[in-house]
This record gives structure tokens, C-alpha cells and sequence, in this order.
């Protein structure tokens, strides 16, 4: 469970979300309240992210004609990154 806040030009936003997992798939449940001089309204928002292994993502970089796949498990955020070059 994580939550976010933000006030900007009298708005103020928080942002609940949850996630689980499915097999491959990553499923994220986002809460909105949204307060402003009007009052506050309530969104939703469902996410449903693919998983993959780092084999199976350098197959997929080398099938659509990419080379020199490398992985940087720190990225740019922490959470990793991919580098290739364009084959052509």
C-alpha cells in the first residue's frame, strides 16, 4: 500500500494505490481524492503490467532488430534499465 499527496493552485490530490500479482502479470488498483473549492471527487484507476524475465526481455529487444542488449539493474531510478542498439 502506498499513498501520495500534493497541493497546487488550492487543488489537493491524494493518490492510494495497492498492488497484487497474477501469474506474469502485475495488477496496480489506484484510489483518487481530488479536493478543490467545489468539493472533492473520487477516481479510479486499474493497471495491469506485463512481467518479465530479463531472458525473455532481450529476446524480445533481438527479435524487433535490436543488438548489443545490456542491462543495468540500477537504471536511472533504481529499478533497472535496458540499453540496445538499433541493428539497421
Amino acid at each position: 500500500m502506498h499513498v501520495h499527496s500534493a497541493d497546487a493552485g488550492g487543488r489537493h490530490v491524494v493518490r492510494m494505490s495497492h498492488s497484487t500479482v497474477e501469474g506474469h502479470v502485475s495488477k496496480l488498483l489506484f484510489h483518487y481524492l481530488i479536493g478543490g473549492p467545489d468539493g472533492i471527487e473520487h477516481r479510479v484507476e486499474h493497471h495491469a503490467l506485463g512481467l518479465f524475465t530479463r531472458e525473455e526481455m532481450t529476446q524480445a529487444f533481438a527479435r524487433t532488430g535490436f543488438s548489443d542488449v545490456q542491462y543495468d539493474p540500477d537504471g536511472l531510478t533504481g529499478r533497472g534499465l535496458y540499453l540496445a542498439r538499433n541493428a539497421g
